[in-house]
Protein backbone atom coordinates (compact mmCIF):
# COMPACT_ATOMS: atom_id res chain seq x y z
CA UNK A 1 0.00 0.00 0.00
CA UNK A 2 2.80 2.40 0.87
CA UNK A 3 4.50 1.86 -2.48
CA UNK A 4 1.21 2.30 -4.30
CA UNK A 5 0.60 5.77 -2.86
CA UNK A 6 4.21 6.91 -3.13
CA UNK A 7 5.12 5.78 -6.65
CA UNK A 8 1.87 5.56 -8.59
CA UNK A 9 0.54 8.27 -10.84
CA UNK A 10 -2.56 8.34 -8.65
CA UNK A 11 -0.56 10.40 -6.12
CA UNK A 12 -0.70 13.39 -8.49
CA UNK A 13 -4.42 14.00 -7.91
CA UNK A 14 -4.36 14.30 -4.09
CA UNK A 15 -0.97 16.03 -4.20
CA UNK A 16 -2.38 18.60 -6.62
CA UNK A 17 -5.33 19.22 -4.29
CA UNK A 18 -2.96 19.71 -1.33
CA UNK A 19 -0.73 22.04 -3.37
CA UNK A 20 -3.72 24.08 -4.58
CA UNK A 21 -5.16 24.36 -1.07
CA UNK A 22 -1.74 25.32 0.33
CA UNK A 23 -1.27 27.96 -2.36
CA UNK A 24 -4.75 29.35 -1.65
CA UNK A 25 -4.11 29.54 2.11
CA UNK A 26 -0.73 31.21 1.48
CA UNK A 27 -2.29 33.80 -0.81
CA UNK A 28 -5.25 34.42 1.50
CA UNK A 29 -3.01 34.77 4.56
CA UNK A 30 -0.72 37.23 2.78
CA UNK A 31 -3.71 39.24 1.59
CA UNK A 32 -5.18 39.35 5.09
CA UNK A 33 -1.81 40.45 6.50
CA UNK A 34 -1.65 43.35 4.09
CA UNK A 35 -5.20 44.38 5.10
CA UNK A 36 -4.23 44.32 8.78
CA UNK A 37 -1.10 46.38 8.16
CA UNK A 38 -3.19 49.09 6.48
CA UNK A 39 -5.24 49.63 9.64
CA UNK A 40 -4.41 52.71 11.73
CA UNK A 41 -1.59 52.24 14.22
CA UNK A 42 -3.94 52.72 17.19
CA UNK A 43 -6.55 50.20 15.97
CA UNK A 44 -7.45 47.70 18.67
CA UNK A 45 -6.79 44.12 17.59
CA UNK A 46 -4.50 45.02 14.69
CA UNK A 47 -1.69 42.78 15.93
CA UNK A 48 -4.12 39.99 16.77
CA UNK A 49 -5.56 40.00 13.26
CA UNK A 50 -2.13 40.20 11.71
CA UNK A 51 -0.73 37.20 13.59
CA UNK A 52 -3.81 35.13 12.77
CA UNK A 53 -3.28 35.93 9.11
CA UNK A 54 0.41 35.08 9.45
CA UNK A 55 -0.49 31.71 10.96
CA UNK A 56 -2.81 31.02 8.05
CA UNK A 57 -0.05 31.88 5.57
CA UNK A 58 2.47 29.65 7.39
CA UNK A 59 0.04 26.73 7.42
CA UNK A 60 -0.51 27.22 3.69
CA UNK A 61 3.22 27.24 3.05
CA UNK A 62 3.69 24.03 5.02
CA UNK A 63 0.89 22.33 3.05
CA UNK A 64 2.45 23.62 -0.14
CA UNK A 65 5.84 22.14 0.81
CA UNK A 66 4.29 18.81 1.82
CA UNK A 67 2.18 18.61 -1.34
CA UNK A 68 5.09 19.42 -3.61
CA UNK A 69 7.23 16.92 -1.72
CA UNK A 70 4.64 14.23 -2.37
CA UNK A 71 4.26 15.27 -6.01
CA UNK A 72 8.03 15.17 -6.72
CA UNK A 73 8.73 12.35 -4.23
CA UNK A 74 10.98 14.41 -1.96
CA UNK A 75 10.64 12.98 1.56
CA UNK A 76 12.67 15.86 2.99
CA UNK A 77 10.13 18.41 1.72
CA UNK A 78 7.26 16.46 3.27
CA UNK A 79 9.05 16.24 6.60
CA UNK A 80 10.12 19.88 6.52
CA UNK A 81 6.62 21.06 5.70
CA UNK A 82 5.07 18.97 8.46
CA UNK A 83 7.64 19.93 11.09
CA UNK A 84 7.62 23.61 10.17
CA UNK A 85 3.83 23.75 10.12
CA UNK A 86 3.48 21.98 13.47
CA UNK A 87 6.13 24.04 15.25
CA UNK A 88 4.99 27.40 13.93
CA UNK A 89 1.34 26.63 14.71
CA UNK A 90 2.22 25.98 18.34
CA UNK A 91 4.41 29.07 18.54
CA UNK A 92 1.91 31.44 16.95
CA UNK A 93 -0.94 29.99 19.03
CA UNK A 94 0.75 31.24 22.18
CA UNK A 95 1.28 34.70 20.71
CA UNK A 96 -2.27 34.73 19.32
CA UNK A 97 -3.71 33.98 22.74
CA UNK A 98 -1.79 36.86 24.33
CA UNK A 99 -2.73 39.31 21.57
CA UNK A 100 -6.39 38.27 21.81
CA UNK A 101 -6.34 39.17 25.50
CA UNK A 102 -4.89 42.56 24.58
CA UNK A 103 -7.48 43.11 21.84
CA UNK A 104 -10.28 42.35 24.30
CA UNK A 105 -8.86 44.92 26.69
CA UNK A 106 -7.85 42.58 29.50
CA UNK A 107 -5.18 44.01 31.75
CA UNK A 108 -1.79 42.42 32.27
CA UNK A 109 -1.70 40.02 29.35
CA UNK A 110 0.25 41.70 26.57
Amino acid sequence: METLLWESDFRLAPAAVIVAFGAWLTFLGGWRQSRQLRLPYEARGKNYGWIRAMRQMIQGMSLLASGLGWWFQWPVAIAAGAIFGFEETIETSIATWALKQEAEGREGYA
